[in-house]
Formats: structure tokens, sequence, C-alpha cells
């Protein structure tokens, strides 16, 4: 037998035992058992797949039709979706393993909702072929995806992001990424958490990101990371965007806890946030590493003078003189404002406004500044717990305290901001230099 037809033959053994383990049902009904193997019972693998051609080995399935596709049995290869219609991805102890790239690569959908049901698990491949060289995870999807159920996921990214989409990604499930070779859970547009958990214990970049918003509404997260816990990063479609309105957040990461390049709100929740990065600060090139002391200032020990707004007058200070703050109280959001030296490992971070309020608990231990903002920062409410290498709080525009229970039980500063307001409140620090 030459070598085309034995490949051939190959096909057809593997399709027919494709066949015996995933089912994929039509006109929106249940899934199929894997027992029923008729032929129209296949209906959405694709044509090309399920008959005996020359395809690529590295796709194992292809869905091309609307409905439920359940996998419930351990399969080689990717699952690619490309369909118009809506698609229900039914994953009933599943194991997939992408032998060229993505375990799951969703092409096209017209919505596609993930339903767990048991322990599944996906996996890609540590290097792509050509022609799948330029997709981003181990579950890759260009269309927005929704993960549901009662049962769990565990992905491992060996190549890049673990689940990576190119629109927007919503948990409400129970989703664990074992290891990421970059970013544990990426978007272009959004990732929301609703409910279930979302655990990421090892990612070699960020353990989630979004070029655009991020919507914490309730579950439970634990992230471990070597770059930020949770970020918004700057794109072209506009201002990236934080939102904490609930859900209890534990994160340890050598990089920024949670981390805006726009604005951020916390309005709710349980927070608990562990910095350990070895941070270059502004003043000069020492360094110091997480947990350790902090560095002498570069003239011998005093705090710098800050050139945007300088020292006490000649004179000595006029108390006639009001210090009002800028038109409307807000001091403007410029983008990407940060002017540390390269990464930082602050606790919560914003480049415009960052405003806490309702009564969430945060609790941050850091390396660096606990609770950061590039512009305005304003606390309405909540409970903190900090221990900081430099500043408690510290706002390069105005910071207002104007409620909430504060403890800091080690800072170099305990607030800090161009001007600086307290309304009320309840606060205690202990700092090695200006309240």
């Amino acid at each position: 037998m030459d070598t085309k037809k034995a490949r051939k033959r190959l096909i057809a053994l593997s399709a027919a035992a494709l066949l015996a383990l995933t089912s994929c049902g039509g006109n929106g009904g249940e899934g199929l058992s894997s027992a029923d193997t008729s032929e129209d019972s296949f209906s959405h693998i694709s044509t090309e797949q399920s008959a005996v051609v020359d395809v690529p080995a590295e796709i194992a399935m292809t869905v091309k039709g609307g409905g439920d596709c359940v996998i419930d049995k351990e399969i080689e290869g990717t699952v690619v979706i490309d369909t118009d219609s809506e698609v229900k991805l039914i994953l009933r102890g599943a194991t997939v393993k992408g032998t060229t790239g993505p375990a799951v690569y969703v092409k096209n959908c017209g919505a596609l909702t993930v339903m767990l049901e048991g322990e599944s698990a996906l996996s890609d491949s540590a290097r792509y072929s050509a022609e799948q060289g330029d997709l981003k995870g181990a579950f890759f999807s260009e269309d927005d995806v929704i993960f549901k159920g009662d049962g769990s996921l565990t992905v491992t990214g060996n190549r890049t992001h673990a689940i990576a989409c190119d629109d927007g990604i919503v948990i409400e499930s129970n989703v664990t990424v074992e290891k990421a070779v970059k970013d544990g859970i990426h978007a272009n547009d959004l990732v929301e958490v609703k409910g279930g958990s979302l655990t990421v214990r090892a990612a070699g970049g960020d353990a989630v990101e979004s070029e655009a918003e991020i919507k914490i509404e309730g579950g439970f997260i634990d992230l471990s990371s070597e770059g930020d816990g949770i970020k918004a990063s700057l794109n072209e479609k506009g201002v990236p965007f934080i939102a904490v309105n609930g859900g209890s957040i534990k994160i340890n990461t050598k990089e920024d806890g949670i981390q805006s390049d726009g604005n951020l709100e916390i309005n709710s929740g349980a927070i608990d946030v562990t910095t350990t990065g070895q941070v270059t600060l502004d003043q000069g090139d020492q360094t110091f590493p997480g947990g350790g002391t902090r560095p002498q200032r570069p003239d011998g020990g005093t705090r710098p003078e800050r050139p945007d707004w300088g020292t006490t007058p000649p004179g000595g200070f006029d108390p006639n003189v009001s210090m009002e703050l800028p038109e409307g109280g807000m001091a403007p959001f410029e983008a990407a404002a940060d002017t540390s030296d390269g990464a930082s490992s602050k606790g919560i971070k914003a480049a415009g406004s960052l405003t806490v309020k309702g009564n969430p608990t945060v609790k941050i231990t850091t390396t660096e500044d606990a609770v950061h903002s590039d512009g305005d920062l304003t606390i309405e409410g909540g409970t903190f717990s900090i221990s900081a290498e430099d500043d408690a709080f510290h706002a390069e525009g105005a910071l207002a305290v104007k409620n909430g229970y504060v403890t800091v039980t080690k800072c170099y500063e305990g607030l800090e901001g161009k001007t600086v307001l307290v309304e009320d409140g309840v606060i205690n620090i202990t700092c090695t230099d200006d309240g």
C-alpha cells in the first residue's frame, strides 16, 4: 500500500474512533450519548473530517453546526468550532490534549457556552505547527465565551496563555489554570467573574489580564503569578477599567496585585494581596528584595523634594492661602502615567483615579506602595490592614479619606498626596517617616 493510501486509511480509522468518543446533537437538543454512532448522529462534525480524505492530523474534530456538542472521553488533537450558530460545548469528564496546537480553537461561533460536567482538562502543546502558530492558548476563542456548570475545568498553557479570547470571557463555574507560560486568563475586551471559582496556580505573565475591562462580581479567586495578579492594560479601544463589586480575592504575585492602566473602583468584597517583587525605586538605582528593609534615600535618608510642588515657600506657611483641588475635585486622567522605573510591586495601583467605597475588607502586604494612584485616591469606606515597605496610601493627585477603618502596621509614609484631606474614619499608622 502506498503512503497516501495508508494515510487515508489511518484517518478513516481515527475518525471512526473519534465518533465513539464524542457526539454533537442538532436543533438545540440534548447531546447524544457516546454509544449512538449512527451516521446522522454526527452531522456537526464536518463532512471533511468524517470522510476518508487527507486532512491535517492535528485536527481531532470540527464542529460546523449549532446545538449541543458533548465530549466525554480523552481526545488528542485540536477541537475546532467554526459556525455562525449557537453552540453549547459540554465537557463531561473530558480530556483534550492539543498535539501541535491548542486543545480547543473557536474560529467562529454565534454564541458559545462551555458547560462543565464532572472534572475535565485541556492542555496544548509546547510547540505549535505552522498552521496553528498564530493561535494564542490552550483554549483560544475568536468570539465571546462563557463558562458555566457544576463541574470543573483545569487548563494548562504549555506555549503561551492558558485561556485566551479576542473578545470577552465570563466565568460562572470552577476554572483552574494549572500552569501558563504567559497569562493565565487573557482577553482583548472583557474578563468578568460572576461566580464559581477561578484559580491560577502558576502564570509566567499576569494571572488575569484584559486589554480593556475587568469586573469581579462574585466567586472565589486565588491567583499566583510572576507578573501582575489582575491587570487591565491599555489598548487602542479606550480607557481600561477595573471594578470589584464582590467576591473573595487572594493574590500572591511578584509585580502589582491589582493594576489598572485607567481607573479602578472597589465597592465590595474581600481582598488579600501579597507582593514579593524586587523593585527599582524612582529615587535611584537601589533595590530591595521582598520582605527586606527600606533602602537609604539618595540624599542620605531624608525624603527628596517633589519636583511638582516643591518645598514650603520662603517666609513659611501662610494659613490664609487656601489649597483648592483641581476643578471638579479630580485630577485629569492621563493614560499610562506611571513614573516608576520598569515593573512595580504595588498592592493596588491605578494610572487614573482609584476609589474605594462601601465596606470591602482589604489586606495588603507589599514590597512597595500598598494603595497607589497616579491620579486621585479616594477612600470612602472599607477596612484596611496594611504592611508596606514604601507608602501605605500614595496619590500623585489629591488623596482624600472620607470614611473607613485603616490600620497600617508598617510603612515609610502613611498618607501621601499632592493634597491630603481627612474628613472621617479611624486611622492608625505606624511609619518610619511622615504619618
